[in-house]
């Protein structure tokens, strides 16, 4: 899906297009979505700017994704700020 074909109800963060919203924790939304360019499937983590008081619990989340490596969980991307998609 490229972003020509997105309609306007989609939601865009940083270079990606949200889809549907396929769970929910205590600081974070996950969403089914695509690159915007290549329309690679993924799974998007939009985390609460609200709700993380101290960026440390991120670093230390983002350090763990960042050394799995299975079949079974989604590979860690990267790893964006987006002014433009406050949870």
């Amino acid at each position: 899906m490229s972003s020509s074909t997105t309609t306007s109800s989609k939601k865009q963060v940083g270079g990606y297009i949200l889809d549907k919203k396929i769970g929910k924790g205590s600081f974070a939304e996950v969403w089914k979505g695509r690159v915007e360019q290549t329309g690679e499937l993924v799974a998007v983590k939009v985390i609460s700017r609200q709700t993380v008081q101290e960026t440390a619990q991120l670093k230390q989340e983002v350090a763990v994704l960042k050394k799995l490596q299975s079949p079974h969980i989604v590979r860690f991307r990267d790893l964006k700020k987006s002014a433009s998609y406050p949870v």
